[in-house]
């Protein structure tokens, strides 16, 4: 923390640190479990390995940090696989793609995610220390679509009250990040 009490010190006092969707069961977990999608900040994060764990730690740490220095704001963001536009996501193979709940995030945006983070206003925020998910609005391929992929793999899997799962929707509510940071996802080069 001494980091920290040296920024506090020169008036530094926002953090936007990368985080992951890891920090639920997904990509590198045993068996990744869901309690509902489209899956928001108040899903439980249970991960089953190290990444997963490590992304949980310092979400935790955050919330220390803000406690030890209250002027601190502290923006964990939970990225998806990052990479140039959906083009590029594309090439991961359906089957594969499964456990990463078909979603990516444009590098673009996962940088303005952060600028926002630390630039945008924190009078709002629930708490001193917040995480939020940063995903691209809709799934990597065209077929099959979001319904049919739900149906063959997660058919158990309960759907929020008013959210709509088909089309080309992805599994992951970023409202969150749009209400506090201001972000949404630029799919304008996918």
């Amino acid at each position: 923390m001494r980091n920290e009490a040296n920024s506090t010190k020169l008036g530094i006092n926002r953090v936007a640190q990368a985080s992951s969707v890891n920090v639920i069961t997904l990509v590198y977990s045993q068996e990744p479990h869901f309690d509902f999608f489209p899956i928001d900040e108040s899903h439980p994060c249970l991960p089953d390995e190290p990444y997963g764990l490590s992304k949980v730690i310092s979400e935790l740490q955050a919330e220390s940090i803000v406690r030890r220095f209250p002027t601190m704001r502290v923006a964990s963001l939970r990225l998806h696989w990052s990479v140039p536009n959906r083009a590029f996501a594309q090439k991961l193979e359906v089957s594969r793609a499964k456990n990463d709940l078909w979603g990516y995030v444009q590098e673009d945006s996962a940088a303005e995610s952060f600028l926002l983070a630390v630039t945008r206003p924190t009078d709002k925020w629930p708490s001193a220390a917040e995480a939020f998910f940063i995903v691209a609005p809709e799934i990597t391929v065209d077929s099959p679509d979001t319904s049919e992929l739900l149906q063959e793999h997660w058919p158990n899997v309960s759907i929020k009250e008013g959210k709509a799962m088909s089309g080309r929707a992805g599994f992951f509510d970023c409202s969150k990040a749009k209400e506090l940071l201001g972000w949404e996802h630029n799919s304008t080069s996918a």
